[in-house]
């Protein structure tokens, strides 16, 4: 096991962040480079590190890159989060984190990423995919996200999350389980979710197969708004998004909202919808909070 801490004579790369928190550098960087391996079987350990003091990796402008194999705990900030990278994937992991902001995997304006077999523990968001980095930067396109196994006690589980500011397209989360999702802090928490805060439209997002056991916010998510993150001004769009045999604990809710007759939720397909054991046959069998910028929503 390694442990990590501050030295006493290290310096912060920022002196104090939006938290009124130091930041030290990241323990396992990498920026424009490629054919990187991170593997093994061994256990990284945050938890001596104060609030934001590390992210565990933050692989930047990278190629090619195989994260596997590895059990990181008590993450005191983003635990791996790749910054526009491509063609890598994230295999075999074990995350614990119970912090806010100890993220498990953040995707960020990144293309052709696959992620499977992890287990997530976290006090933040699990699997998200976001991009931070204004046009001409890539957004997220052919994101595959699947057999994964999520316990989230703050934020949400799977998705499209928050920081929209590029297009993202082509993104699928298949073959996981949700065993538990506890937030009720805020309406934008929960399992199934695209939550856009910025200007960019999120298209051709598919979640399928996947079993939520206990939600106590929001079981889906679509929804348009703006939140302390938010950077740009105009809002965003939300286009043809597909949750298809998805199995959700009875009298749970989801959430679709648009911003306005201008930034809508447009064709959300919900197919095969299993509810406390029971297939719904009707859109009124859903336990839905829906807004009038919400067009062709349906149940088959």
């Amino acid at each position: 096991m390694l442990q990590l801490y501050v030295p006493e004579d290290e310096a912060p790369v920022v002196a104090s962040d939006w938290a009124n928190k130091p930041n030290y550098v990241d323990f396992i960087t990498a920026e424009q480079a490629e054919s990187i391996r991170i593997h093994g079987r061994g256990i990284i350990d945050m938890s001596m590190l104060d609030w934001h003091a590390r992210k565990v990796m933050l692989l930047t402008g990278c190629r090619d890159v195989s994260i596997e194999g590895l059990t990181i705990v008590g993450t005191s900030h983003w635990t791996i989060h790749l910054s526009n990278c491509v063609d890598s994937s994230i295999a075999d992991l074990t995350l614990i984190g119970y912090r806010e902001n100890s993220d498990g995997i953040d995707i960020v304006n990144c293309e052709r990423i696959q992620v499977t077999d992890c287990f997530i523990r976290t006090g933040d968001d699990a699997v998200a995919v976001k991009a931070m980095d204004a046009p001409p930067a890539i957004g997220g396109r052919d994101i595959y996200v699947s057999d994964c196994t999520v316990w989230n006690d703050k934020v949400r589980c799977f998705g499209i999350a928050g920081e929209t500011r590029t297009d993202i397209s082509d993104v699928v989360f298949e073959n996981c389980n949700v065993v538990h999702s506890t937030a009720v802090w805020t309406e934008e928490v929960g399992s199934l979710c695209i939550v856009v805060g910025d200007r960019g439209t999120i298209s051709n997002i598919r979640f399928e197969n996947i079993t939520i056991e206990e939600e106590r916010q929001h079981a889906m998510i679509c929804l348009i708004f703006k939140d302390r993150w938010s950077v740009d001004q105009e809002p965003g769009q939300i286009r043809n998004v597909t949750f298809r045999n998805i199995k959700i604990p009875e009298g749970t809710a989801s959430l679709f909202h648009g911003s306005d007759a201008s930034h809508i939720v447009d064709g959300v397909h919900i197919e095969g919808l299993v509810i406390g054991g029971k297939q719904a046959e009707r859109l009124g069998d859903i336990p839905l909070k829906k807004n009038e910028y919400v067009r062709n929503l349906t149940l088959s």
